[in-house]
């Protein structure tokens, strides 16, 4: 869920990703990155942060959110800041494709965006193999998916990891964490500018020795540290991720 308040640091102007502007930089065809993470995690922020910087770059971005709360705040924050974004109701069911896939197909055969951003539900898992292996098995070359991208609430980990003291995180809770963790391509630390220069050092070393498949990025939306090198590994690993 997103509340206006807070969002500190970018102004309306910056984050506004008109249909009109020319195709991006990233590359031909589409590409597509997908973030997971848990509730209050920050992947609605990262997705405006990142949106922002490739439309920045003349890419012609459209987003998807899944996180829904009450009165759908997501999708109606996002376009309060000038994004072209919707909101994708339901879930998979065995033997039918995720809503998600489904939704990202037709925003890249429509042709209308080079760049689409897509959360998923927080309390979800397995967005991996509903969603990301799908869409990389199907014969669109068009269409280029990037690594998963896992948003980690510093908070909550240290608790999980026990580097902190603290209210208890629930072993359902705890499950789900690290099941979204297993899943990741690149774990991305969030809300880094909350955190003291041991805590986030101790926190990124944790969590490679924990993933060690997985890359560590550390951001912050607040100030838009770390988005540069995450829209980066978008650029250059989307293509060699595609499978045949």
């Amino acid at each position: 869920m997103m509340a206006s308040e807070g969002w500190e640091g970018v102004g309306k102007s910056k984050l506004m990703s008109r249909s009109e502007k020319p195709a991006g930089q990233l590359g031909q065809g589409v590409r597509c990155l997908l973030i997971g993470g848990g509730l209050g995690a920050g992947k609605t922020r990262a997705i405006a942060r990142l949106a922002a910087m490739a439309g920045k770059a003349g890419s012609r971005v459209r987003l998807l959110t899944r996180d829904h709360g009450t009165g759908h705040v997501d999708p109606a924050w996002l376009r309060s800041l000038g994004f072209e974004a919707a909101e994708v109701p339901g879930v998979g069911t065995s033997g039918k494709p995720d809503p998600l896939m489904e939704a990202i197909g037709r925003l890249a055969g429509e042709g209308h965006a080079d760049l689409i951003l897509a959360e998923q539900v927080g309390s979800r898992a397995n967005l991996k193999p509903t969603v990301v292996e799908p869409l990389r098995r199907k014969s669109n070359p068009s269409l280029h998916v990037g690594p998963l991208s896992v948003v980690v609430d510093p908070g909550r980990a240290s608790r999980i990891f026990k580097l902190e003291s603290g209210d208890q995180v629930s072993a359902g809770l705890v499950r789900l964490f690290r099941q979204q963790l297993e899943e990741a391509e690149l774990v991305v630390l969030s809300k880094v500018d909350l955190l003291s220069s041991e805590r986030r050092a101790e926190l990124r070393r944790v969590l490679e020795a924990e993933y060690p498949g997985a890359g560590v990025l550390e951001v912050s939306a607040r100030t838009g540290e770390g988005f540069a090198p995450w829209l980066a590994r978008l650029n250059c690993e989307t293509g060699r991720m595609a499978q045949p």
